[in-house]
């Protein structure tokens, strides 16, 4: 797994993050029922995000070039990819059920 450049990392891991947690979608997502379309749609937008930051590294080698450091990772950034998979597939996951019940 390659390295993220910095403006990469921000863009699609950290930025997201901080909105998802600003948003604040509740303890298993029992806050999610009372989240507008808006916010719904932001968070999932935001999971979507930090599921493409991980998948960075499966991509076509031209758009490696241009997210990732010709460096190898360190294993603290290779746990940070998983961590911002797992994150962001939950947010699509509450944004989606909350979305389709209503």
């Amino acid at each position: 797994m390659r390295q993220y450049k910095t403006w990469f990392a921000v863009s699609f891991f950290w930025a997201p993050l901080v909105v998802a947690l600003l948003l604040n979608p509740g303890r298993n997502g029992s806050y999610l029922p009372s989240f507008g379309d808006t916010k719904l749609a932001l968070l999932g937008f935001c999971g979507s995000l930090m599921a493409v930051y991980f998948l960075a590294n499966v991509g076509p080698r031209r758009f490696q070039a241009v997210c990732c450091k010709r460096d190898e990772a360190s294993w603290s950034t290779v746990v940070q990819a998983w961590f911002s998979l797992t994150l962001g597939l939950m947010s699509v996951w509450w944004s989606a059920t909350s979305l389709l019940n209503r």
